[in-house]
Parts: structure tokens; sequence; C-alpha cells
């Protein structure tokens, strides 16, 4: 009997990874479940996660090996410190894209590697296609459209896309739920898939305070002319397009700019967020690309995608000159680049301009 080929699966404790090793294990992998601790204080006992033991019932319910892997860390240092950092100098970071490459997959790579397994997996909503003209993997929209989560994965490389498995490409969210009841899988009682990590908080603000607390520096609110309106708490707590919660007496107003220097938000009508073009650094390209390009971009994950040419500038920068001027362009949100379902490539926003 032929050996079975080995792949590695980050199981989060949702249904969706555990649907995605059920159905490696139905195809004849032999299936290698690690469950990746990334965010929870050191106080509190590994059991007690109920992600980690979501986790864990499912591996014992498909009888595969599980791990459970310490990567707080790692995770801490590459991650939620540059996180912060980017709030303070004005930008509204994207995590889960930076945590998806650096973090997770480069860990799902380092243990393939050490339990000989030819691939790795998880339970994202992308699929991987190989070109043979070209002789490259390209990474691809899911088929559910609803849930696609091409657009965090754009700093993957051919690396990782060689000898990596999206089982759930093909399915819709409402098939994945029906077929981990059918299969009695534990963690499809969960209503979503989520991954263990400090963006679950949702309170921002005060973790930036809590391990950065000198981050706290009240300064101005001003309108475009330089007139203060009132004051703020911490240029953290804001970012473009935000209109409630301003603690103004002027109403339609919107967050346009923030000024880290003269630690300054600047605020105007909603006209004022507009944008035709914007500069981004740091681009990955996941195949290869001529240019100028024309092609369709997100500036958000859950935006439309928008007709626009790209233009290199410099080895790592490009200029994206969009069809029709975009709303609330983000500093240090990601710009990812698509050819209808194929993702091209992608970089972090470093301003908008027209």
């Amino acid at each position: 009997m032929a050996e079975k080929e080995k792949v590695v699966v980050a199981m989060s404790g949702g249904v969706d990874s555990a649907l995605a090793s059920a159905l490696l294990l139905k195809n004849g992998f032999e299936v290698i479940g690690v469950y990746f601790q990334l965010w929870k204080p050191r106080e509190i006992d590994e059991a007690s996660s109920p992600f980690q033991q979501w986790a864990k019932k499912s591996a014992e319910k498909l009888g595969i090996k599980f791990y459970s892997l310490d990567l707080r860390e790692r995770f801490r240092k590459e991650i939620v410190e540059p996180f912060i950092e980017q709030y303070i100098a004005g930008k509204t970071p994207n995590p889960c894209a930076l945590c998806n490459p650096k973090i997770k997959f480069q860990a799902l790579w380092e243990l393939a590697e050490e339990f000989s397994a030819k691939y790795i997996a998880s339970g994202h909503y992308a699929r991987v296609g190989f070109e043979p003209c070209s002789g490259s993997y390209a990474l691809l929209e899911a088929k559910d459209k609803t849930k696609d989560q091409s657009y965090f994965l754009f700093l993957l490389n051919q690396k990782f896309l060689s000898r990596l498995l999206f089982p759930l490409g093909e399915w819709t969210k409402k098939q994945v739920k029906a077929q981990a009841q059918d299969w009695g899988i534990p963690s499809a009682e969960r209503c979503e898939s989520q991954d263990v990590c400090f963006a679950f908080s949702g309170n921002y603000p005060k973790l930036i305070e809590v391990l950065k607390p000198e981050a706290k520096k009240p300064g101005e609110i001003v309108d475009s002319s330089g007139e203060v309106l009132g004051t703020h708490q911490g240029i953290y707590r804001y970012t473009i397009g935000q209109h409630r919660g301003l603690g103004l007496n002027q109403p339609g107003l919107y967050v346009l700019a923030l000024d880290p220097k003269q630690n300054q938000i600047i605020v105007g009508k909603e006209p004022g967020l507009y944008h035709q073009k914007l500069l981004a650094n740091k681009i990955n390209w996941v195949a290869g690309v001529q240019f100028p390009l024309s092609c369709s971009a997100k500036i958000r994950y859950k935006t439309e995608k928008a007709e626009c040419r790209v233009e290199l500038t410099s080895q790592d920068k490009v200029i994206v000159s969009f069809d029709q001027p975009q709303r609330a362009i983000t500093p240090g949100q990601a710009v990812v680049f698509y050819r209808e379902e194929r993702v091209l490539g992608g970089g972090w926003i470093e301003k908008a301009f027209d």
C-alpha cells in the first residue's frame, strides 16, 4: 500500500478549519492538526482555552494527530508591536494580512519540514491554481464571494503556494456548516470560525493604552483651515472616514486625515474623503506582472473592486490611479490587485492624493 501524503493543517477551533481537515482526511491525506496559541495571557492554563479545546475535540473526532504550538512571543514581536506603532503613527493597520504569511503559514511550513509533510493547509476561503504556460501558481478568489479571504493572503509567494491547500475554496459557507453538522464535527455548533488573537478584543484603544500607556496624548481636532473644533484623547482612536464618536457640535463632519507630528485630527465634509490616487509600498507580486498594469483593486476587505492603473515608481512602490475617486483611502490598510478572480499582488497604502 502506498504511503499517504502528509498535510499539516492550522486548526483554530472553528468549523472552517475543522471541515478542511475532514475533507483532506476524506481525500486520502494523513492529516496533522495544529493549534496556534497567539495571544492568551500566560497566567491562563492552556487547557482552559475554549478555542484550543474545540480544535482538540474536532481532531479527536476525526482521529488525527493534534498539536498545540506556542507562538505568543513571535506574535507579539512581529504583529502586535508593529500594530501598535502603526496606530500611534496615524495609520490603520491590517494585522490579519501580515499575520498569515509571517506567523501562521510560516509556522505551518516549519512544521511540515519537521514532519516530512508535502503540504500545508488552512480553512481560508480561497483557491490555488497552477498555470502550465508560466509554470507558476495562482492565488484565486473563493467560490463563495461573500466569504472570500483572498484579500488577506496577498503576501503569499510562490514558495507557499506550491505547497498550500485550501479545501474550502470551492465551498460556500452554507455548505460547510451543513456538511460539518452531517459529519458530527464538534465545532459545527459554533457560528463562525475565529482566530484566537488580540484582534478580536474589539477594543484597540484599550489594548494600546495597556501595552503602551505613553501613547495617550490629548490633542486638537481641527478643520482643513486649521481652526480648532474640539479635542481628542489619542490619535490612535480615529481612522479615515470616521463619522461617529468625534464629540463635536458641528454635524456632518468626517475624519479626513491624521497628523501624528502635530497630534491633530483633521475633519471636514464627506466629499473631502474622495481621492483618485494612492501611493503604496512594500509590494508583493504573487507572480510576474508587466507595467503599466491595468487591473482592479480593493482598498479594504469589504469594498468592491475598482478599476485602476498601476505604475511602478521604485522596486517596491507603486502609484495607483483609479478610474473613479475612491472613498476613505486609508494609510496602513492593504491595497490588493486583481485580474478577474486572480490575485496579482498587493501592498500597504502610504497616502492618498489627487
